[in-house]
């Protein structure tokens, strides 16, 4: 597995995060724009692995802590008719079938921290075609649509900390996250990004997340996951964690 660990450490005696998060992030991909699915570049050509750091993380106890680990992936999110059909070593296919990779990485998080799981599903389930995915999300991102969720987390306000998974989407999150956030009261509480992406690495995922999320504390460490990298990631999902006090 290559991996790159990219982290900006502040330069500071102390280190206080209170209220918001506006940094920028940094550590992303340059490339061209190309579509991203649940981490799938279809115009990838040299593959690469990449867990981002942003920043210098707040490191605190997750003891006495209520977690709720929220995510967003292509897999819970399609039907497919036939998964048998399904080549699941072919690059267009390999999280339609679950668990998806944004899954997965939720899995091993939960399995180091506690907490409750949520998958974010839209009311309108996306096409298992690939192209026909990508091109609805392309649909949704240029006119700025946030579809409609199945449900509403029970409970929010029992929260102190959100994990929040996400692919990378064109270049930054699928707009369900949005609604995610419209539909979810997250004011107040500690909110930890990861991300499952192919050749565009974070892009502007989490800069676009941190403006939806201004009275949140958003975690600078954020994990990304090239996607041939998921399946032997735990490893490096459980480093992760403990840089950022988990």
């Amino acid at each position: 597995m290559k991996k790159v660990s990219c982290m900006i450490m502040a330069l500071m005696t102390a280190v206080s995060l209170t209220g918001c998060s506006t940094f920028a992030a940094v550590g992303t991909s340059s490339l061209p724009d190309t579509a991203v699915t649940d981490g799938t570049d279809p115009a990838e050509s040299t593959p690469i692995a990449e867990t981002e750091a942003l920043g210098t993380s707040l490191v605190e106890s997750a003891a006495g802590r209520k977690i709720l680990i929220a995510y967003f992936t292509w897999a819970d999110n399609t039907v497919v008719e036939n998964p048998s059909s399904v080549d699941v070593d072919a690059t267009s296919s390999a999280s339609v079938l679950p668990p998806g990779n944004v899954e997965q990485m939720a899995y091993w998080i939960q399995e180091e921290v506690g907490g409750d799981l949520f998958s974010i599903q839209v009311e309108e389930p996306y096409s298992s075609d690939y192209d026909e995915c990508l091109n609805r999300a392309a649909d949704e991102k240029a006119d700025g649509v946030h579809p409609k969720l199945t449900a509403a987390v029970e409970d929010m306000d029992d929260y102190d900390v959100v994990f929040l998974g996400y692919p990378n989407w064109w270049y930054t999150v699928p707009m369900a996250l949005y609604s995610f956030i419209e539909e979810n009261n997250l004011a107040g509480k500690k909110v930890i990004l990861f991300c499952s992406h192919g050749t565009g690495g974070l892009a502007s995922s989490v800069q676009d997340l941190t403006r939806a999320m201004p009275e949140c504390e958003v975690e600078r460490n954020v994990i990304g996951i090239y996607r041939n990298d998921i399946p032997n990631a735990q490893a490096d999902i459980k480093s992760w964690l403990a840089e950022i006090g988990y």
